[in-house]
């Protein structure tokens, strides 16, 4: 008798433990998922899901972009710059080696660029830079006398002449410095989301020239330059600089 009153607590003991086991919760473990589980007890990470790059679990911008496998913020204020525009451009060139005359002719285009920096760096109007540390994108956009349109999407040129209406040349910086180099971008597109007088909302989705995708998203606020020359007395020739024309446009 007693001794079976030691084996009866044991068999309860076993009959818990296994109950336990076979109640084992399988979910997603990865805490950087967007269905992450702090109940599952068992990975089942097959199972995870993620925000795509640039963006949040709920589909709202984030103010970052993707660099290989590395992250990189665009937390800081945005800067549009508007280089005017130029007409069609008509010219004869004369070659002496060949003795003949070529015509060439340029279609006319408006120019601007966009700068998405992260919040360790602000715009010199002066010096036409960017001071400071941190992630910076540049993109130079070529358009028609209609300028940039809200849910257009514009490719990077890849071509030997500027393409009307895209990217003409493109390029970031994961960690900017003022001698620093960046990376040029070798294709890909940019969708201009909204644009508004005191916003604005692009996505891109890039391959740099060393074959890394480059995808992320820029929402909020900007500064609007205008770009001129003026005359340097002391050095006897042209230097640009930037005008702001309003703080957010």
């Amino acid at each position: 008798m007693n001794r079976l009153i030691y084996i009866l607590p044991l068999l309860i003991t076993m009959l818990v433990f296994n109950s336990c086991e076979e109640e084992a919760v399988r979910g997603c473990m990865d805490t950087t998922a967007c269905n992450y589980d702090s109940t599952a007890t068992e990975a089942d990470d097959a199972s995870c899901i993620y925000a795509e790059p640039g963006y949040d679990c709920d589909g709202n911008c984030a103010d970052n972009f993707m660099a290989g496998n590395n992250s990189y913020e665009l937390d800081g204020q945005a800067v549009v710059i508007d280089y005017g525009c130029y007409d069609d451009y008509y010219y004869t060139y004369y070659d002496y080696y060949t003795g003949e005359d070529y015509d060439y002719f340029y279609e006319g285009y408006c120019s601007g660029v966009i700068g998405l920096p992260s919040s360790g760096l602000t715009f010199d109007a002066v010096d036409g830079d960017f001071a400071g540390t941190g992630s910076l994108i540049g993109l130079a956009v070529i358009t028609d006398d209609g300028g940039m349109t809200v849910g257009s999407t514009y490719n990077v040129s890849t071509g030997d002449y500027y393409e009307i209406n895209s990217i003409g040349s493109a390029s970031y910086d994961a960690n900017y410095s003022a001698n620093s180099d960046a990376i040029d971008i070798a294709s890909g597109s940019m969708t201009l989301d909204s644009f508004s007088a005191t916003t604005i909302e692009l996505s891109f989705d890039f391959t740099d020239e060393n074959g890394n995708a480059v995808v992320g998203c820029y929402s909020g606020p900007f500064d609007y330059y205008e770009y001129y020359y003026r005359h340097q007395e002391l050095e006897n020739n042209f230097r640009s600089k930037f005008e702001i024309l309003s703080k957010n446009r």
